[in-house]
């Protein structure tokens, strides 16, 4: 038995369990993005529906470095003005190299709604960039993540919180481990 008022070190007690499987659970959502990009994140065939674009394969596959690269960029807790204005630059040359990639339409838009979701511009340009972004990577792509992240933080900045949380809960369904959805 342990004296009452006893000072020192606490043994191990049932609650202390909860706290530590979230902790769990919350590492687990922020390294799975991580753990796919390295293996190689999305790569796959395109939807039948997007028009292909001759890309020779080197641009195709600079063009999607350059949209990963932008894309770690914004997921870096604490990530500054900096930091998007070379997200920005990045995704904006990945589309330049590749206008038929989805993934880097869709990262192009991400970053434009994460000025609008960070509250550093919450103009109607930049809503309509991001919005205008992510219609053509989801029309290259109908389930292109961050493009289904990007538009649902822009309806939601437009107050059409139902429009946004389909938008989401699609994000979701499309890849569960998409813990930027969770947030809207």
């Amino acid at each position: 038995r342990a004296a009452i008022g006893r000072s020192g070190p606490r043994r191990f007690e049932w609650w202390m369990v909860a706290p530590m499987v979230g902790s769990l659970i919350g590492l687990a959502f922020a390294v799975m993005p991580l753990w796919r990009a390295m293996q190689g994140g999305r790569a796959g065939p395109r939807p039948a529906s997007a028009a292909p674009v001759a890309v020779s394969p080197a641009a195709d596959a600079n063009a999607l470095n350059l949209a990963e690269r932008a894309f770690a960029l914004t997921r870096a807790i604490g990530f500054t003005r900096d930091d998007l204005a070379t997200a920005q630059d990045l995704a904006r040359r990945a589309t330049d190299l590749d206008p038929g990639s989805g993934r880097a339409w869709g990262v192009r838009a991400w970053v434009e709604a994460a000025f609008i979701n960070r509250a550093w511009d919450r103009t109607a340009k930049r809503r309509e960039n991001a919005q205008s972004m992510a219609n053509r990577a989801l029309s290259l792509d109908r389930d292109e993540p961050e493009a289904l992240n990007a538009l649902s933080l822009v309806l939601l900045a437009q107050g059409a919180a139902a429009e946004a949380e389909k938008l989401a809960r699609r994000a979701v369904a499309t890849g569960p481990g998409n813990s930027r959805a969770w947030l809207v």
